[in-house]
């Protein structure tokens, strides 16, 4: 599994392990990630929406702009040929 190295709140590291991380986009545009397999996911199905520059594990339900559902309105980004 791959790890990805966060820091908590009140300072301490965490390490949060997955299998896939990829940039997206909610469907208005703003960017996010999505990380699947994630061991510190609050969803039952490990996914967790997060934005790009997030460094502390936090969940992303809602987009911050049009406050869209993430697990709804995420868009995966297109892969060129």
């Amino acid at each position: 599994m791959k790890t990805n190295a966060l820091t908590h709140p009140d300072g301490h590291a965490v390490t949060e392990h997955y299998e896939v991380d990829e940039i997206g986009s909610c469907s208005c545009g703003v960017p996010v990630r999505k990380i699947v397999g994630s061991s510190i996911a609050s969803r039952k199905d490990g996914v967790r929406y997060a934005r790009p520059d997030d460094t502390q594990g936090w969940s992303m339900f809602r987009c911050r702009e049009c406050h869209a559902v993430s697990s709804e309105s995420y868009v995966p980004l297109a892969v060129a040929n």
